[in-house]
This record gives structure tokens, sequence and C-alpha cells, in this order.
């Protein structure tokens, strides 16, 4: 497999993760209120850099979640392969009267 597939597919699942977890979040109503004013505070608003660094530094924070999120998820799938497999033969001899001819 090539090296940018696989990071393909790590980001595609983390991704797919963190927007699901936010969305039970927000649905489940635990969504954080965020006060504007409350930034005003930490960073000063008159540096023309701090704004671009910061929000250079929450993307790159971002990408790397997303990707350490899918890695993550990768290496535990190992660990279901045997469930996912009894799952798998159950469902095929329990569809085994249609599966033949439909083949």
């Amino acid at each position: 497999m090539q090296i940018d597939r696989r990071f393909a597919d790590y980001a595609l699942t983390g991704g797919f993760f963190l927007i699901c977890q936010l969305g039970l979040i927000w649905w489940v109503g635990y969504w954080p209120t965020i006060n504007p004013n409350a930034f005003e505070k930490l960073v000063p608003l008159d540096k023309s850099l701090v704004g671009p660094i910061l929000t250079g530094f929450a993307g790159a924070l971002a990408v790397i979640a997303v990707f350490v999120i899918g890695l993550i998820l990768d290496l535990l799938a190992s660990l279901f392969r045997y469930d996912e497999m009894r799952i798998f033969a159950r469902h095929l001899d329990l569809n085994s009267n249609w599966m033949p001819p439909f083949i």
C-alpha cells in the first residue's frame, strides 16, 4: 500500500470519528459555551501577528489530532478481528439459503 493512501485512510477515519464525537456531545447537550470576551484577556488584539500564529497553531494541532485518532482506531481494529469474523460467519450461516443462488 502506498504511504499517501494510508495517511488518507487515517485522516478519513479520524475526521469521521471526531465529527461523530462532536455531534454526540452537541446532541447530549454538553456543548461548551465560549465567552468571546475571554479571548481579549488572553491575547492582546493590537498585535498583528498573534492571530495568524494562533490560527496556524490550532490548525496544525487539529490536523495532528485527526491523523493520530485515525491511527489509534486503525491499531485498535486488530483487537476486534475475531469478534468480527465470528459475527460475519454467523450472518453467512443465517443467510445461506438465498446467497448461493444470488452469487
